[in-house]
C-alpha cells in the first residue's frame, strides 16, 4: 500500500451516515418498524384473525340473551362455511358436552351439533376466489396503530388521511 501525499484528499469517514437528518429519521422509523413487524409477525397473519374473529364469536355465544349478535346468525354463518363461526361452535358445544349441560343449549345450537357430527371442522382461512376479510383483520388493525405511534414518536411524520376522508368536489 502506498502512503498518501500531502496533496491528496482524504476519504471521509461519513460515507456510511445519511446525507441529511430526514433521511437519518426516515432510516430510524424504518428499523422501527421491521423491529415492530418481527415481533408482531405471529400475530398478523391469517390465523390470528381467525382466531379473534372466533373468539369473539364464543364470547357472544357465552353471553346469550345479551349478545350484540344472536345465536341464529352465528350458526347460519357456520351453515355458511364460515370457519371462525363453525370453530366457535365447535368449541361452545364440546364445553357444554363437558360440564354436562348439552340439553341447556339453545335449539339452534343442538341442530348444528348433529350437522357437525358428519363432518369435519372447516380449514381455516378462505379460497382464493373469496373475500379474504377475516384472513386480513388483524393486519388492518395493525396498521393504523402502527401509524399512529409513529406520528406519536416522531411528530413531523404528516399523518395522512384516508381517501374516505378526502372531501371531494362534487361534479
Amino acid at each position: 500500500m502506498k502512503p498518501k501525499s500531502k496533496r491528496e484528499p482524504r476519504t471521509p469517514m461519513l460515507s456510511s451516515l445519511p446525507a441529511t437528518f430526514a433521511e437519518a429519521e426516515e432510516a430510524e422509523i424504518i428499523a422501527t418498524l421491521e423491529r415492530w413487524c418481527a415481533r408482531l409477525a405471529d400475530k398478523l397473519n391469517s390465523e390470528a384473525g381467525h382466531e379473534a374473529i372466533r373468539d369473539d364469536m364464543l364470547r357472544q355465544l357465552q353471553r346469550g340473551e345479551g349478545a350484540s349478535l344472536p345465536v341464529a346468525y352465528i350458526v347460519a354463518m357456520a351453515d355458511a362455511e364460515h370457519p371462525p363461526a363453525d370453530h366457535a361452535l365447535r368449541i361452545y358445544i364440546h364445553a357444554a358436552i363437558d360440564a354436562d349441560r348439552f340439553a341447556e343449549l339453545p335449539v339452534q345450537v343442538r341442530a348444528y351439533a348433529q350437522r357437525a357430527l358428519t363432518r369435519p371442522p372447516l380449514p381455516i382461512g378462505y379460497p382464493s376466489n373469496r373475500p379474504q376479510v377475516v384472513n386480513d383483520y388483524t393486519r388492518d388493525l395493525a396498521i393504523p396503530f402502527q401509524v399512529d405511534q409513529i406520528v406519536a414518536r416522531w411528530r413531523q411524520v404528516p399523518k395522512l388521511q384516508h381517501r374516505s376522508k378526502l372531501k371531494r368536489p362534487i361534479g
